[in-house]
């Protein structure tokens, strides 16, 4: 791929992926809203094609996230680490406020407070790059080290704060850090589907890796070839086990 254009700074190959992405994204979503079949793709009795078109969305939003950390180190090639601060916190901002409206009115078509506000991957990515924002002036390697120690460590939460069901709890935002809340402020009703803790773990990765994409063409695919063999063999091993990584087991 060639390397970023001087006119968009973009990484052609970023864009690719995305839009891959996409397609496997829309490909599941068709599956899940207009489908007519009443089996669900991980019921016993599901066919191997279907499953395996559930299977391959799972990529779909870690490699978003990962890619919106990347996009965030290359921006920091041509922006001051104040100027990278401030557009991080801008576009999570905004991101979290087109969620809450236009993307929740999207999946409802509607105005009801049933649910009211819907708060997903696009809220995730929002508070993920607020929170990455406020990283970046520490050393990119830092960042990549609470990156990798947040991915790894974050279900050692699981017995604690489980990741999965809507509580009515306190404290919203803390307990939505690693799992899923149903809050009520007033009369309005808000469900915050996607945790953000593992999320903004991604999301700074995808910060620490943007400097391999500084690297020569051929060692660069090289090892970006080989980490995402070795991760996907450590995702089949770690759901083989059974024993960590996913609160409900198999």
């Amino acid at each position: 791929m060639p390397a970023i254009t001087m006119k968009t700074h973009r990484l052609e190959s970023i864009d690719y992926l995305r839009g891959l992405v996409i397609v496997i994204m829309a490909l599941d979503h068709a599956r899940a809203y207009f489908s007519s079949s009443s089996v669900g793709p991980l019921d016993s009795d599901a066919s191997l094609p279907l499953y395996l078109t559930r299977l391959v969305s799972n990529i779909c939003a870690p490699t978003f996230v990962l890619l919106a950390g990347v996009s965030a180190g290359l921006m920091s090639r041509r922006k001051t680490k104040a100027e990278l601060s401030r557009f991080l916190l801008s576009r999570g901002l905004w991101l979290i406020g087109l969620e809450a409206t236009v993307v929740t009115f999207g999946w409802k078509f509607n105005l009801s407070n049933h649910p009211g506000i819907i708060l997903q991957v696009i809220w995730a990515i929002g508070v993920a790059m607020i929170v990455l924002g406020c990283l970046i002036h520490l050393h990119r390697n830092a960042v990549l080290a609470v990156g990798i120690t947040i991915v790894l460590g974050h279900n050692l939460l699981d017995g604690l704060l489980p990741s999965s069901g809507f509580p009515l709890e306190v404290g919203p935002f803390w307990l939505n850090l690693h799992r899923q809340v149903l809050w009520q402020p007033g009369d309005l009703n808000v469900i915050m589907a996607y945790p953000t803790l593992s999320w903004i773990g991604v999301m700074c990765c995808g910060y620490g890796l943007a400097t391999v994409f500084s690297w020569e063409s051929i060692r660069r695919k090289q090892f970006l070839s080989g980490l995402g063999g070795a991760l996907l063999f450590m995702f089949f091993v770690l759901r083989w086990l059974n024993i960590y990584g996913d609160p409900v087991t198999w």
